[in-house]
């Protein structure tokens, strides 16, 4: 699936859900999505599949990308967006998670912006082997109701690599 910008400006807006994918590859790139709850979805991209979601400006009130269970994709890249989300305090920008560690997803996350408003994580990386997070602004924004708090959340993740986050 090919996602391409509409020449009027927003392309997305007030829904649930920008885009879903189940079992499918996508690119997509210059989106943008407001009043979203999750930007985008993907599960199943297996098979040697793959997401590739760049250059989006995203606002969400849960998740701006979210993606489960693609072990044996090709590639699963989130390349120079904008994420933004307010007001859930367990949201967060980016969300990858997997079953188990012992198969690769090939989780690439890289040059993001993410500002968080009262939310738990600009990226959260849950059972995931080798996820790549590099190089990815995550500014906070936050008052004493959010319980949890963290740029970036390794949970339960076998050798990710984080580099150069700020």
């Amino acid at each position: 699936m090919i996602v391409r910008p509409a020449a009027n400006g927003s392309t997305m807006h007030n829904s649930n859900r920008g885009i879903y994918t189940d079992y499918s590859s996508l690119r997509a790139s210059g989106i943008e999505m407001t009043g979203m709850r999750t930007g985008i979805f993907s599960t199943r991209c297996t098979d040697l599949l793959r997401s590739d979601v760049s250059s989006c400006t995203i606002e969400v009130s849960w998740r701006g990308i979210d993606w489960f269970d693609n072990e044996g994709s090709s590639r699963m890249n989130a390349i120079g967006n904008f994420i933004y989300i307010n007001g859930n305090p367990l949201g967060a920008g980016i969300e990858t998670r997997e079953l188990n560690t012992t198969g690769l997803a090939n989780y690439a996350l890289e040059y993001n912006y993410i500002s968080t408003t009262n939310a738990s994580a600009g990226i959260i990386s849950s059972v995931t082997r080798k996820p790549k997070i590099s190089c990815n602004v995550i500014e906070q924004f936050s008052n004493s109701t959010v319980p949890f708090t963290a740029g970036i959340a390794l949970l339960g993740s076998n050798g990710p690599s984080v580099l150069r986050n700020q």
